[in-house]
């Protein structure tokens, strides 16, 4: 009985008239790409550097990293901790992030544009080469999934005028500016963006 129910869903999903089943099909497809590069692309210089620095974040109570900002640390020790230490897991974050980067360019293009338009966004940046190479053991993938998130709300409130969102938004920003310091070179743009 339940597994007929799921089995409807997925029917009823495959021929839903919204984009829910392509962005779904696009986030798992640039998922799998992100994960082969990140399993199978050898360690580049700033990887030997940060990734080691990462395991037992969580435990030795620091804040910060050689100038560099937690959270990027804290959440690739929790990698580690799940999927042990070795180089997929100090790669992860920019498998996950970049691959939810995808659902949140869509959700931009769709709020500027249209559907239609968001859905070729997503699909250009799914099959992205330089985005897919990008999947290792650095911060900026999961920055700017933050500077994306930003930005979604940023407009949404704009659009809506609906301080909440803007609440939101600096929050994205926040996290960002605490997974790489340069993300606050965003703050600029937000301000005169606002202003106009």
């Amino acid at each position: 009985m339940e597994q007929n129910k799921i089995v409807d869903k997925f029917v009823d999903l495959l021929f839903a008239k919204n984009n829910l089943k392509y962005l779904i099909i696009l986030f798992i497809v640039g998922f799998i790409l992100r994960g082969i590069v990140a399993n199978n692309v050898s360690p580049n210089a700033d990887e030997m550097l940060h990734a080691p620095h990462a395991i037992n974040f969580i435990n030795s109570g620091k804040l910060e990293i050689m100038d560099q900002d937690p959270i990027w640390f804290f959440l690739t020790d929790l990698s580690y901790k799940i999927f042990g230490v070795n180089m997929f897991a100090a790669r992860f974050l920019a498998v996950l992030f970049g691959s939810l980067s995808i659902l949140i360019l869509y959700l931009i293009v769709k709020l500027l544009y249209n559907k239609a338009l968001a859905l070729i966004s997503s699909i250009i940046l799914t099959f992205s080469s330089f985005h897919i190479l990008m999947s290792l053991a650095e911060m900026d993938v999961a920055m700017m999934f933050f500077v994306l998130l930003s930005m979604y709300f940023f407009i949404k409130s704009l659009k809506e005028k609906n301080e909440k969102f803007l609440y939101i938004s600096y929050i994205s920003l926040g996290i960002a500016i605490l997974v790489k310091q340069i993300a606050i070179t965003f703050i600029p743009a937000f301000a005169l963006f606002y202003i106009y």
